[in-house]
């Protein structure tokens, strides 16, 4: 499938995918998606606002979904929303150096030796 292998190839800030897509579908291409790439967060779009499909979505590894028809202005807030997160989390995640069981945060200027962390 075309969407997997860009998927895997490619980077980026956040993926939007839509539920109904050819040959996999949408929770499907984002199951896959998670196994390799559990940080990038996803948008799930679709005309299906029934609970269990919302559940679906969420148990494939959406970090959002938002039914169709929607608002641009609301995709774009909440396409923003999800890539500062992700970025607050990057920046977290690079500022410690983990040795063992000592954490050094560098932004900080802390260290954390032990079982403390």
């Amino acid at each position: 499938m075309l969407a997997e292998r860009v998927l895997r190839k490619d980077t980026f800030d956040c993926v939007i995918m839509d539920v109904n897509l050819p040959g996999k579908n949408g929770f499907e291409l984002c199951k896959a998606f998670r196994q390799f790439n559990k940080s990038t967060p996803v948008i799930m779009l679709t005309a299906f606002a029934e609970l269990e499909d919302k559940v679906t979505g969420f148990d494939a590894g959406a970090d959002d979904y938002l039914t169709k028809p929607f608002y641009m202005r609301e995709l774009y807030l909440r396409v923003q929303n999800l890539v500062k997160r992700s970025r607050q989390l990057q920046e977290e995640v690079s500022s410690n150096l983990v040795a063992g069981d000592v954490v050094i945060n560098d932004d900080q200027k802390k260290y954390i030796a032990g079982s403390r962390r």
